[in-house]
């Protein structure tokens, strides 16, 4: 499993790739509604689990994130998406990270979050993130 320790301030550092695209994040509010129930919880760190994967390459695609407070361990939300068809395992692994930063992004906004730990098992992924 690789790693990487990225401060909020430092998004502006996420390839193009992952800035870029514009498919919807997450359907229906569900997980949305899941956050909200929670945002009463005062956090300074979370950690973020991302992967992506094709049946295929390129093949039928999804990836999927949880992001936890990494003080407790309590998970705060849970994302899973259907990418479609014809996208490589490579896509469907950026589709992953970006859907954690997108999430991350949006907990910082609601908890004092000071660090974000992002874990992912794809090193493309992680060094262009570095």
């Amino acid at each position: 499993m690789a790693l990487l320790i990225m401060p909020i301030a430092m998004y502006s550092s996420v390839p193009a790739m992952l800035a870029s695209v514009t498919r919807p994040l997450i359907h229906g509010n569900s997980v949305l509604r899941a956050t909200r129930q929670r945002a009463d919880v005062r956090l300074v760190h979370l950690l973020v689990h991302f992967d992506g994967g094709s049946r295929g390459n390129p093949g039928r695609a999804g990836c999927g994130v949880v992001v936890y407070n990494a003080g407790t361990g309590d998970w705060l939300q849970k994302i899973g998406m259907y990418l479609g068809d014809g996208l490589t395992n490579n896509e469907a692994e950026y589709w992953g990270a970006r859907a954690g930063v997108v999430a991350a992004s949006r907990l910082r906004e609601q908890l004092q979050v000071e660090r974000v730990v992002f874990k992912g098992d794809s090193q493309l992924i992680v060094r262009q993130l570095k």
